[in-house]
C-alpha cells in the first residue's frame, strides 16, 4: 500500500505579525481620537455614567464613533495588507482576498481587544453608579440599546473598510507604489 506524501505550505497564509501591527495602530488611533472627542465633549464617557445623554449627544457620539472606527481600521487594515509578505505565483484575486482577510482580522482582533477592555472597565463600576434613581437607570438603558445598535452597525462598516484598505495596501505592495512624494521625512530634510 503506497502512502501519499502530504505537502504542507512553507509558510502560513495568515501573518499574525502584520495583523498585530495593524491592530495596535488601529487601537492606538482609536484611543487618541476618543481622547480628542472627550476633550471637546463629543465622546465624554464619564458624563454618560452620571447623566442621561440627550438625543443630539447620542447622534454626535454615534457619528464620531463611526468616523473613529472607519479612520482607525482603514489605516490598520492598510498597514496589515501592505506589510504582509506577498505570495508569488497566486492570481490577483487570490492576493486581494488574502490581503482583505488580513484587514478583517485586524478589525476582529481590535474589536475583541476593545470588548475585553470595556468589560474590565465595566467591572470597575462604582457603588454610586449602582444607586442611581430608577428613572435615570431606565433612560440610560434605552440610550444604551440605541448606542449598542449604532456601535454594532458602525463596527460592521469599519470591518468592510478594513477589508478594502488591506486589499489596497496589498495592491500597493505588489505594484511597489511609492508614496514618497506624499509622505517622506527625507525629502523634508533635503528641502531645508
Amino acid at each position: 500500500m503506497a502512502t501519499e506524501k502530504i505537502m504542507l505550505p512553507q509558510h502560513s497564509y495568515v501573518e499574525w505579525t502584520s495583523i498585530a501591527a495593524g491592530t495596535m495602530l488601529a487601537v492606538a488611533l482609536s484611543l487618541v481620537m476618543l481622547q480628542f472627542g472627550a476633550a471637546v465633549g463629543i465622546a465624554d464617557i464619564d458624563s454618560m455614567r452620571t447623566n442621561v445623554p440627550s438625543r443630539e449627544h447620542m447622534i454626535y457620539g454615534t457619528v464620531y464613533v463611526l468616523l473613529i472606527q472607519l479612520f482607525s481600521f482603514t489605516i490598520g487594515g492598510y498597514v496589515a495588507g501592505r506589510m504582509r509578505a506577498p505570495i508569488t505565483g497566486s492570481p490577483i484575486h487570490e492576493r486581494e482576498v488574502r490581503d482583505g482577510i488580513h484587514g478583517v482580522l485586524v478589525w476582529a482582533t481590535g474589536t475583541v481587544v476593545v470588548a475585553i477592555a470595556a468589560y474590565l472597565a465595566h467591572m470597575n463600576v462604582s457603588q454610586a453608579d449602582m444607586e442611581l434613581a430608577k428613572d435615570v437607570i431606565q433612560a440610560r438603558h434605552k440610550a444604551a440599546v440605541v448606542l449598542a445598535f449604532a456601535a454594532g452597525a458602525t463596527s460592521l462598516v469599519s470591518g468592510v473598510a478594513a477589508f478594502v484598505a488591506a486589499s489596497k495596501g496589498g495592491d500597493h505592495r505588489d505594484n511597489t507604489v511609492d508614496h514618497s512624494h506624499q509622505i517622506s521625512f527625507r525629502s523634508a530634510k533635503k528641502k531645508k
